[in-house]
């Protein structure tokens, strides 16, 4: 939760208290974000004040949700969470009383119908009453169930991701939603060239489709593919090779927070492009 969008006060959040409390995170800037062990990746969201807003931009793939936010209240319970998705409220969740400011419990906003979005929106979540944390959030399709409980593998979510990439430029083309662009190395492809994936929070994976489009040569010559908790120790779980404009690439079910793709290959022709990225998991 605390990687919010960047732009300071009043445009990517509102924070009624400049001193950033807790710091742990982006220190010059106002919202508090305390670090627990209990939390899903050692740090939340704290020190809520009633009117404070938080927004993520993400990329949306069409249909109906359920979000799952984890919050702790140790006594309050008024807290009330409203999310926003393009200025439109989409839903909103009471805080439950949880004994502790660090013991976080799992609230669910149902049936969340974004089935007239598409690619990149701005989502709010607004804070009516505070004295609450927030430690994360995180989507599956409507009425599947929680990540990891077994089900059929169907597309995750995009909301809430973030990528990075061994060539930074135009890396948020590959979530976009928008065929026509794209994510590329802007050099041959070559060992060692990366594409990185944080979900946001743990999520079950086994299946990455990598569509090159318009561009059907720039297929990675070789990958592995390897998973991260924390996006520092990786584990390989797939390596090969593609062959065609689209790379899908199945694997044992595996839970993590970070996917990676590392160019095993070379050309001296083609770059390695994506021009979008779809991940897929049993929830």
């Amino acid at each position: 939760m605390e990687s919010y969008d960047e732009g300071g006060q009043g445009i990517a959040y509102n924070d009624s208290d400049p001193q950033q409390r807790g710091q742990f995170h982006r220190q010059r800037e106002g919202v508090d974000v305390g670090d627990a062990a209990s939390a899903s990746d050692g740090r939340f969201v704290g020190w809520i004040n009633d009117g404070e807003w938080l927004e993520y931009t993400s990329e949306i793939v069409p249909g109906i949700y359920d979000f799952t936010l984890s919050v702790a209240d140790p006594a309050n319970a008024s807290g009330i969470i409203r999310m926003l998705v393009g200025g439109v409220e989409v839903g909103t969740v009471n805080v439950p009383v949880t004994g502790n400011w660090t013991k976080f419990e799992d609230v669910t906003l149902e049936n969340v119908d974004l089935s007239a979005y598409s690619g990149r929106h701005i989502f709010r979540l607004e804070f009516i009453n505070g004295s609450f944390n927030l430690d994360a959030i995180t989507s599956t399709a409507a009425g599947s169930g929680t990540p990891g409980n077994g089900g059929t593998s169907t597309q995750l979510s995009r909301v809430g991701w973030n990528v990075t990439a061994s060539t930074s430029r135009d890396v948020n083309n590959a979530i976009d939603g928008i065929a026509s662009s794209r994510w590329a190395t802007r050099a041959t492809q070559r060992a060692g060239q990366t594409f990185t994936i944080d979900l946001g929070a743990i999520r079950n994976v086994d299946r990455i489709v990598l569509d090159s489009g318009g561009n059907p040569n720039d297929y990675p010559r070789g990958y592995i593919v390897r998973v991260s908790d924390d996006g520092i120790n990786y584990r390989d779980v797939t390596s090969g090779n593609g062959d065609s404009a689209v790379t899908d690439i199945s694997f044992a079910g595996q839970t993590a927070r970070h996917i990676q793709i590392e160019q095993t290959g070379s050309s001296n022709v083609n770059w390695w492009s994506i021009h979008e990225v779809n991940l897929y998991g049993k929830n």
